[in-house]
């Protein structure tokens, strides 16, 4: 890219954010972990402009089974 001129719409990449808010049952929360992980990598990877991924799982302390991710 030449100094000072500005890339097109179709150079710029965007950051993607996915924000999951999941209850999961009692006695699945070690699997649904697992799926939900799948899943976020899978659905990031969908998504053109796409370079790393890095996500974030928070539980509810007073119900274990309700899970937020957010991943970018």
């Amino acid at each position: 890219m030449a100094l000072g001129k500005e890339k097109s719409k179709a150079e710029q990449k965007k950051m993607i954010t996915i924000v999951q808010d999941t209850w999961l049952k009692p006695g699945t929360e070690e699997e649904g972990l697992q799926l939900m992980t799948r899943y976020l990598w899978s659905d990031v990877q969908s998504f053109e402009g796409f370079v790393s991924f890095s996500y974030h799982l928070f539980t509810n302390e007073d119900a274990p089974g309700h899970i937020i991710a957010f991943a970018t």
